[in-house]
Formats: C-alpha cells, sequence, structure tokens
C-alpha cells in the first residue's frame, strides 16, 4: 500500500494501528519526506480489503492511497 501524506507527526504510528488492528503483518516499510509532504510505502504480508484502505484514506492528512 503506498500513502502520500502531509509531513506530520504521528502519521506513521495511525497508519500501522489499523493495519495492526486488522491482524495484519507488516513485512517491510519506507517513509520518505521533502518538505510538507511524505511517501510511505508499507508492504504487507497480505492483501488488504478496501475497508482498511478506506480508513487509512479517511485519516486527515492522507492525500492519496493506492493498493497495489
Amino acid at each position: 500500500i503506498t500513502i502520500l501524506h502531509r509531513n506530520i507527526p504521528n502519521s506513521l504510528s495511525r497508519f500501522t494501528s489499523v493495519v495492526a488492528a486488522d491482524g495484519i503483518n507488516i513485512s517491510d516499510m519506507l517513509n520518505r519526506s521533502k518538505g510538507e509532504y511524505a511517501c510511505t510505502i508499507i508492504d504487507l504480508g497480505e492483501k488488504i480489503g478496501e475497508e482498511v484502505a478506506g480508513k487509512i484514506r479517511a485519516m486527515e492528512d492522507v492525500l492519496r492511497v493506492r493498493v497495489i
């Protein structure tokens, strides 16, 4: 899953909390920021449902979510 978001404190913990609450393991994660924006790539151990992606999309300061 890729997440384009504003670079604010606690973003990563909010994303990982949603994933963990659904019982999904995070295999790897990459976060890069430039100024006020950041991109986070979370490699998951399994496919996520639209419900999890929707919860992340609904977060304030999230601009775009893409499930690959």
